[in-house]
Protein backbone atom coordinates (compact mmCIF):
# COMPACT_ATOMS: atom_id res chain seq x y z
CA UNK A 1 0.00 0.00 0.00
CA UNK A 2 1.62 3.05 -1.14
CA UNK A 3 0.31 6.68 0.08
CA UNK A 4 0.97 10.49 -1.25
CA UNK A 5 -0.42 13.66 0.20
CA UNK A 6 -0.54 17.06 -2.32
CA UNK A 7 -1.98 20.51 -2.63
CA UNK A 8 -4.72 20.28 -5.86
CA UNK A 9 -3.94 23.56 -7.96
CA UNK A 10 -6.82 25.72 -7.90
CA UNK A 11 -8.72 27.65 -10.40
CA UNK A 12 -11.34 29.98 -8.67
CA UNK A 13 -14.34 30.66 -11.37
CA UNK A 14 -16.25 33.77 -10.42
CA UNK A 15 -19.66 33.68 -12.22
CA UNK A 16 -21.78 35.57 -9.70
CA UNK A 17 -24.14 37.56 -12.01
CA UNK A 18 -26.51 33.66 -13.29
CA UNK A 19 -25.24 31.51 -9.94
CA UNK A 20 -26.27 31.41 -6.72
CA UNK A 21 -23.31 29.72 -5.25
CA UNK A 22 -20.29 31.47 -6.63
CA UNK A 23 -18.83 31.36 -2.70
CA UNK A 24 -18.12 27.68 -3.16
CA UNK A 25 -14.40 27.20 -3.52
CA UNK A 26 -12.05 24.40 -4.07
CA UNK A 27 -9.11 26.55 -3.05
CA UNK A 28 -8.82 24.67 0.28
CA UNK A 29 -8.67 21.09 -1.23
CA UNK A 30 -5.97 18.47 -0.11
CA UNK A 31 -5.73 15.12 -1.73
CA UNK A 32 -4.36 11.84 -0.46
CA UNK A 33 -4.40 9.15 -3.11
CA UNK A 34 -3.57 5.38 -1.80
CA UNK A 35 -2.44 2.16 -3.67
CA UNK A 36 -4.95 -0.48 -2.82
CA UNK A 37 -3.20 -3.51 -3.87
CA UNK A 38 -5.51 -5.81 -5.73
CA UNK A 39 -8.36 -3.49 -5.40
CA UNK A 40 -11.25 -3.77 -8.29
CA UNK A 41 -14.14 -1.63 -6.80
CA UNK A 42 -14.72 0.64 -3.76
CA UNK A 43 -18.15 2.32 -2.04
CA UNK A 44 -17.97 4.06 0.79
CA UNK A 45 -21.03 3.48 3.94
CA UNK A 46 -21.85 7.05 5.70
CA UNK A 47 -23.11 4.82 8.79
CA UNK A 48 -19.55 3.40 9.85
CA UNK A 49 -17.64 5.94 7.68
CA UNK A 50 -15.32 3.24 6.00
CA UNK A 51 -14.85 2.16 2.70
CA UNK A 52 -15.34 -1.49 1.34
CA UNK A 53 -12.74 -2.65 -1.61
CA UNK A 54 -12.89 -5.14 -3.44
CA UNK A 55 -9.60 -7.21 -3.29
CA UNK A 56 -8.63 -9.81 -6.43
CA UNK A 57 -6.39 -12.92 -6.17
CA UNK A 58 -3.61 -11.17 -7.57
CA UNK A 59 -2.17 -10.29 -3.74
CA UNK A 60 -2.56 -13.85 -3.17
CA UNK A 61 -3.19 -15.87 0.15
CA UNK A 62 -4.31 -15.20 2.57
CA UNK A 63 -5.96 -11.60 1.97
CA UNK A 64 -6.71 -12.31 -2.06
CA UNK A 65 -10.31 -12.66 -2.92
CA UNK A 66 -11.62 -10.43 0.04
CA UNK A 67 -13.81 -7.44 0.98
CA UNK A 68 -11.39 -5.25 2.44
CA UNK A 69 -12.31 -2.58 5.24
CA UNK A 70 -10.71 1.13 5.11
CA UNK A 71 -10.58 3.49 7.33
CA UNK A 72 -10.60 6.70 5.65
CA UNK A 73 -9.11 9.19 8.16
CA UNK A 74 -5.93 6.88 7.44
CA UNK A 75 -6.34 4.69 4.36
CA UNK A 76 -5.60 1.63 6.28
CA UNK A 77 -6.78 -1.57 6.23
CA UNK A 78 -8.68 -2.42 9.20
CA UNK A 79 -9.39 -5.89 7.80
CA UNK A 80 -10.20 -8.58 5.24
CA UNK A 81 -13.09 -11.46 4.68
CA UNK A 82 -12.65 -13.88 2.41
CA UNK A 83 -15.64 -13.32 0.09
CA UNK A 84 -15.23 -15.69 -3.15
CA UNK A 85 -13.49 -15.48 -6.73
CA UNK A 86 -12.51 -12.43 -8.21
CA UNK A 87 -14.86 -10.19 -6.31
CA UNK A 88 -15.58 -7.54 -8.84
CA UNK A 89 -18.52 -4.42 -8.69
CA UNK A 90 -19.81 -3.51 -5.33
CA UNK A 91 -23.45 -1.85 -3.90
CA UNK A 92 -24.17 -1.24 -0.88
CA UNK A 93 -27.67 -1.45 0.14
CA UNK A 94 -29.37 2.26 1.20
CA UNK A 95 -29.90 1.24 5.33
CA UNK A 96 -26.15 0.09 5.29
CA UNK A 97 -27.13 -3.56 6.17
CA UNK A 98 -25.83 -5.15 2.96
CA UNK A 99 -22.65 -5.19 0.78
CA UNK A 100 -23.24 -6.73 -2.62
CA UNK A 101 -20.60 -8.45 -4.23
CA UNK A 102 -20.44 -9.66 -7.72
CA UNK A 103 -17.77 -12.72 -8.25
CA UNK A 104 -16.22 -12.38 -11.63
CA UNK A 105 -14.53 -15.68 -11.71
CA UNK A 106 -17.88 -17.48 -10.40
CA UNK A 107 -19.88 -15.78 -12.78
CA UNK A 108 -22.36 -14.98 -9.50
CA UNK A 109 -22.48 -12.38 -6.72
CA UNK A 110 -22.97 -12.63 -2.72
CA UNK A 111 -24.20 -10.75 -0.18
CA UNK A 112 -22.32 -9.72 2.97
CA UNK A 113 -24.26 -8.85 5.54
CA UNK A 114 -22.47 -5.92 7.73
CA UNK A 115 -24.95 -6.70 10.81
CA UNK A 116 -24.21 -10.43 11.29
CA UNK A 117 -20.82 -10.74 9.36
CA UNK A 118 -22.07 -13.45 7.90
CA UNK A 119 -21.31 -14.08 4.34
CA UNK A 120 -24.11 -14.92 2.18
CA UNK A 121 -24.67 -18.12 -0.25
CA UNK A 122 -23.30 -17.77 -4.10
CA UNK A 123 -26.07 -16.77 -6.53
CA UNK A 124 -24.95 -17.81 -10.42
CA UNK A 125 -25.69 -15.56 -13.00
CA UNK A 126 -27.04 -16.73 -16.07
CA UNK A 127 -28.13 -15.12 -19.21
CA UNK A 128 -28.47 -18.14 -20.03
CA UNK A 129 -24.87 -18.44 -20.61
CA UNK A 130 -22.75 -18.03 -17.35
CA UNK A 131 -22.49 -13.96 -16.84
CA UNK A 132 -21.03 -11.39 -14.65
CA UNK A 133 -22.21 -8.73 -13.01
CA UNK A 134 -21.80 -5.03 -15.60
CA UNK A 135 -24.49 -3.22 -12.51
CA UNK A 136 -26.36 -3.84 -9.73
CA UNK A 137 -29.10 -1.77 -8.06
CA UNK A 138 -30.91 -2.68 -4.88
CA UNK A 139 -34.34 -2.57 -4.54
CA UNK A 140 -35.17 0.27 -1.80
CA UNK A 141 -38.10 -1.52 -0.19
CA UNK A 142 -36.38 -4.75 0.40
CA UNK A 143 -32.27 -5.06 0.41
CA UNK A 144 -32.43 -8.45 -0.05
CA UNK A 145 -33.48 -8.56 -3.22
CA UNK A 146 -31.21 -6.88 -6.02
CA UNK A 147 -31.54 -6.10 -10.06
CA UNK A 148 -28.13 -7.32 -11.97
CA UNK A 149 -27.25 -5.99 -15.54
CA UNK A 150 -25.66 -9.16 -16.69
CA UNK A 151 -22.85 -9.24 -19.44
CA UNK A 152 -22.92 -12.29 -21.01
CA UNK A 153 -19.30 -14.13 -21.59
CA UNK A 154 -19.66 -15.99 -24.29
CA UNK A 155 -21.55 -13.84 -26.76
CA UNK A 156 -21.42 -10.06 -27.52
CA UNK A 157 -25.14 -9.30 -25.72
CA UNK A 158 -25.01 -7.64 -22.58
CA UNK A 159 -27.57 -5.69 -20.34
CA UNK A 160 -30.08 -8.41 -19.69
CA UNK A 161 -31.19 -7.82 -16.52
CA UNK A 162 -32.25 -10.44 -14.06
CA UNK A 163 -33.75 -10.75 -10.34
CA UNK A 164 -32.49 -11.92 -7.14
CA UNK A 165 -33.97 -12.37 -4.06
CA UNK A 166 -32.19 -14.26 -1.05
CA UNK A 167 -33.88 -17.55 -2.54
CA UNK A 168 -32.48 -17.12 -5.64
CA UNK A 169 -33.59 -16.22 -9.56
CA UNK A 170 -36.65 -14.75 -9.61
CA UNK A 171 -39.17 -15.64 -12.06
CA UNK A 172 -39.52 -12.01 -13.72
CA UNK A 173 -39.61 -11.45 -17.75
CA UNK A 174 -36.15 -10.17 -18.48
CA UNK A 175 -35.78 -6.40 -20.08
CA UNK A 176 -32.28 -6.51 -22.38
CA UNK A 177 -29.95 -3.53 -22.99
CA UNK A 178 -29.66 -2.05 -19.85
CA UNK A 179 -26.33 -1.81 -18.76
CA UNK A 180 -26.37 1.29 -15.73
CA UNK A 181 -29.09 1.02 -12.97
CA UNK A 182 -30.36 3.59 -10.41
CA UNK A 183 -33.35 3.71 -8.29
CA UNK A 184 -35.05 6.94 -8.04
CA UNK A 185 -37.73 6.20 -6.06
CA UNK A 186 -38.68 3.00 -3.87
CA UNK A 187 -40.14 1.80 -6.91
CA UNK A 188 -38.73 3.33 -10.14
CA UNK A 189 -35.53 2.39 -11.67
CA UNK A 190 -33.64 3.97 -14.62
CA UNK A 191 -31.40 2.24 -16.73
CA UNK A 192 -29.22 3.26 -19.63
CA UNK A 193 -27.95 1.65 -22.67
CA UNK A 194 -25.47 2.95 -25.29
CA UNK A 195 -27.74 5.64 -26.20
CA UNK A 196 -31.33 4.51 -24.65
CA UNK A 197 -32.98 5.44 -21.32
CA UNK A 198 -35.77 3.29 -19.92
CA UNK A 199 -37.94 3.75 -17.23
CA UNK A 200 -38.90 0.65 -15.55
CA UNK A 201 -41.16 0.23 -12.43
CA UNK A 202 -40.70 -2.79 -9.74
CA UNK A 203 -43.29 -3.60 -7.14
CA UNK A 204 -40.92 -6.59 -6.02
CA UNK A 205 -42.89 -8.94 -8.05
CA UNK A 206 -42.51 -7.42 -11.44
CA UNK A 207 -40.45 -5.57 -13.73
CA UNK A 208 -42.28 -3.39 -16.46
CA UNK A 209 -41.09 -0.96 -18.70
CA UNK A 210 -43.05 2.04 -18.84
CA UNK A 211 -40.88 4.69 -21.13
CA UNK A 212 -38.28 4.86 -23.05
CA UNK A 213 -36.24 7.45 -25.20
CA UNK A 214 -32.97 7.95 -26.92
CA UNK A 215 -30.47 10.73 -28.42
CA UNK A 216 -30.62 12.40 -24.98
CA UNK A 217 -26.97 11.55 -24.48
CA UNK A 218 -24.59 8.64 -25.61
CA UNK A 219 -21.65 6.32 -25.19
CA UNK A 220 -20.93 3.41 -24.26
CA UNK A 221 -19.16 3.36 -21.04
CA UNK A 222 -21.54 6.27 -19.89
CA UNK A 223 -22.99 5.70 -16.18
CA UNK A 224 -25.95 7.15 -14.35
CA UNK A 225 -26.61 8.11 -10.62
CA UNK A 226 -29.54 9.22 -8.87
CA UNK A 227 -29.97 11.96 -6.39
CA UNK A 228 -32.80 13.76 -5.03
CA UNK A 229 -35.40 12.34 -7.40
CA UNK A 230 -32.96 13.20 -10.56
CA UNK A 231 -30.50 11.35 -13.34
CA UNK A 232 -27.72 12.37 -13.43
CA UNK A 233 -25.03 11.15 -16.26
CA UNK A 234 -21.15 10.78 -16.35
CA UNK A 235 -21.53 12.69 -19.53
CA UNK A 236 -22.31 15.85 -18.03
CA UNK A 237 -26.58 15.59 -18.86
CA UNK A 238 -29.64 15.70 -16.20
CA UNK A 239 -32.67 14.17 -16.58
CA UNK A 240 -36.53 14.43 -15.25
CA UNK A 241 -37.11 10.57 -14.76
CA UNK A 242 -41.06 11.00 -14.71
CA UNK A 243 -41.12 11.93 -18.56
CA UNK A 244 -37.32 11.47 -19.91
CA UNK A 245 -36.54 14.55 -20.49
CA UNK A 246 -33.14 16.74 -20.44
CA UNK A 247 -33.45 19.61 -17.63
CA UNK A 248 -29.86 20.81 -18.99
CA UNK A 249 -26.09 19.77 -19.39
CA UNK A 250 -23.15 20.63 -17.25
CA UNK A 251 -20.96 22.64 -19.47
CA UNK A 252 -17.45 20.64 -20.30
CA UNK A 253 -18.87 17.64 -17.37
CA UNK A 254 -17.12 14.99 -17.79
CA UNK A 255 -16.20 11.33 -15.59
CA UNK A 256 -16.96 9.88 -12.39
CA UNK A 257 -19.86 12.04 -10.95
CA UNK A 258 -21.54 12.85 -7.20
CA UNK A 259 -24.28 15.03 -6.95
CA UNK A 260 -24.68 16.87 -3.66
CA UNK A 261 -28.38 18.37 -3.90
CA UNK A 262 -28.68 19.63 -0.48
CA UNK A 263 -25.93 22.14 -1.32
CA UNK A 264 -27.42 23.02 -4.82
CA UNK A 265 -24.22 21.81 -6.56
CA UNK A 266 -22.17 18.39 -8.36
CA UNK A 267 -19.00 17.25 -8.48
CA UNK A 268 -17.26 15.40 -11.58
CA UNK A 269 -13.83 14.02 -12.01
CA UNK A 270 -11.79 13.01 -15.22
CA UNK A 271 -8.34 11.23 -14.98
CA UNK A 272 -6.78 15.00 -14.05
CA UNK A 273 -9.17 17.28 -12.70
CA UNK A 274 -12.18 17.58 -10.28
CA UNK A 275 -15.01 20.11 -10.78
CA UNK A 276 -17.92 21.73 -9.24
CA UNK A 277 -21.18 23.04 -11.16
CA UNK A 278 -24.32 24.61 -9.59
CA UNK A 279 -27.53 22.63 -10.12
CA UNK A 280 -29.50 25.60 -11.13
CA UNK A 281 -27.51 27.38 -13.72
CA UNK A 282 -25.59 24.23 -14.80
CA UNK A 283 -22.09 26.44 -14.99
CA UNK A 284 -19.06 25.59 -13.55
CA UNK A 285 -18.00 27.39 -10.17
CA UNK A 286 -14.77 25.93 -9.69
CA UNK A 287 -11.72 23.29 -10.21
CA UNK A 288 -8.67 21.69 -9.19
CA UNK A 289 -6.14 20.76 -11.31
CA UNK A 290 -4.78 17.17 -9.08
CA UNK A 291 -0.73 17.21 -9.94
CA UNK A 292 -0.89 13.80 -10.27
CA UNK A 293 -3.18 13.04 -13.13
CA UNK A 294 -3.48 8.62 -13.38
CA UNK A 295 -6.68 6.94 -14.72
CA UNK A 296 -9.88 8.03 -14.21
CA UNK A 297 -11.66 7.90 -11.16
CA UNK A 298 -14.88 4.64 -12.04
CA UNK A 299 -16.07 6.14 -9.04
CA UNK A 300 -16.95 9.13 -6.91
CA UNK A 301 -18.60 9.40 -3.52
CA UNK A 302 -19.02 11.83 -0.50
CA UNK A 303 -16.68 10.61 2.12
CA UNK A 304 -17.54 12.20 5.25
CA UNK A 305 -18.31 15.65 6.15
CA UNK A 306 -15.89 18.12 3.36
CA UNK A 307 -14.69 14.84 1.95
CA UNK A 308 -15.00 12.94 -1.26
CA UNK A 309 -13.87 9.59 -2.10
CA UNK A 310 -12.34 8.18 -5.90
CA UNK A 311 -11.16 5.02 -7.14
CA UNK A 312 -9.37 4.94 -10.08
CA UNK A 313 -9.13 1.23 -12.30
CA UNK A 314 -5.97 1.44 -11.32
CA UNK A 315 -6.28 0.50 -7.76
CA UNK A 316 -5.83 3.57 -6.69
CA UNK A 317 -8.18 5.29 -3.60
CA UNK A 318 -8.06 9.12 -3.02
CA UNK A 319 -9.87 11.03 -0.80
CA UNK A 320 -10.15 15.13 -1.71
CA UNK A 321 -10.56 17.30 2.08
CA UNK A 322 -11.35 20.41 2.33
CA UNK A 323 -14.25 20.77 0.44
CA UNK A 324 -17.94 21.43 0.54
CA UNK A 325 -19.29 18.12 1.32
CA UNK A 326 -22.38 18.07 3.93
CA UNK A 327 -22.31 16.03 7.25
CA UNK A 328 -23.68 12.46 7.07
CA UNK A 329 -27.34 12.27 8.73
CA UNK A 330 -26.38 9.40 10.98
CA UNK A 331 -29.80 9.00 12.09
CA UNK A 332 -31.47 8.32 8.83
CA UNK A 333 -30.45 4.28 9.82
CA UNK A 334 -32.74 3.37 6.50
CA UNK A 335 -30.74 6.21 4.05
CA UNK A 336 -34.32 7.32 2.17
CA UNK A 337 -34.02 10.49 2.76
CA UNK A 338 -36.83 10.50 5.90
CA UNK A 339 -36.47 10.45 9.50
CA UNK A 340 -39.18 8.75 10.72
CA UNK A 341 -40.58 5.46 12.72
CA UNK A 342 -38.24 3.10 10.39
CA UNK A 343 -35.05 4.62 11.48
CA UNK A 344 -36.21 4.00 14.78
CA UNK A 345 -36.74 0.22 14.55
CA UNK A 346 -33.45 0.56 12.55
CA UNK A 347 -31.88 2.16 15.37
CA UNK A 348 -33.51 -0.65 17.89
CA UNK A 349 -32.35 -3.51 15.59
CA UNK A 350 -28.85 -2.39 15.33
CA UNK A 351 -28.51 -2.13 19.00
CA UNK A 352 -29.58 -5.26 19.85
CA UNK A 353 -27.03 -6.61 17.29
CA UNK A 354 -24.90 -4.54 18.86
CA UNK A 355 -23.72 -3.32 15.20
CA UNK A 356 -21.38 0.13 15.14
CA UNK A 357 -24.01 2.14 13.58
CA UNK A 358 -25.88 2.21 17.13
CA UNK A 359 -22.67 3.57 18.73
CA UNK A 360 -24.14 7.01 18.45
CA UNK A 361 -21.35 7.90 20.95
CA UNK A 362 -18.44 6.42 19.65
CA UNK A 363 -17.83 4.90 23.06
CA UNK A 364 -17.21 0.77 21.61
CA UNK A 365 -20.63 -0.12 24.20
CA UNK A 366 -24.23 -0.29 23.25
CA UNK A 367 -26.23 1.40 26.21
CA UNK A 368 -28.05 4.40 27.27
CA UNK A 369 -25.97 6.98 26.48
CA UNK A 370 -26.36 6.04 22.64
CA UNK A 371 -30.14 6.11 22.75
CA UNK A 372 -29.71 9.32 24.55
CA UNK A 373 -27.55 10.48 21.32
CA UNK A 374 -30.11 9.07 18.57
CA UNK A 375 -32.71 10.50 20.26
CA UNK A 376 -31.82 13.98 20.65
CA UNK A 377 -30.46 13.50 16.66
CA UNK A 378 -33.59 12.43 15.30
CA UNK A 379 -35.45 15.57 17.45
CA UNK A 380 -33.15 17.65 15.25
CA UNK A 381 -33.49 16.03 12.01
CA UNK A 382 -31.05 16.29 9.60
CA UNK A 383 -30.08 19.36 7.37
Amino acid sequence: MISFKYNAVAIFIMICSSVANCQVSLDNAVVTETHIEGSRDAVYDRSRNLIYASISSSIGFPNGNSLAFIDPETMSILKYVHIGSEPYKLKLSSDSSLVYVSLSGAYSFRRYNLISGEVGDLQALFEPDPSQAEDLAIYPNNSEIVIVSLNSVSSSGNGHLNVYDIEGQMPIDSIRQSNSLAFVDQTTLITYNSNRIRRLIFNGVDLIEEQSASGLFSGWSTRIEAAAGLIYSTTGAVLEPSTLTLLGTFAGANGAVEPVPSLGITYFMDSSTLKVFDNKSFEELDRIELTEPSNSPRELFAAGTNRLGYFRSNGVIGIIEGIPVPAPCRVDLTGDGDIDYFDVFAFITAMVNQDSVADFNYDGQWDFHDVSAFLQSFAVGCQ
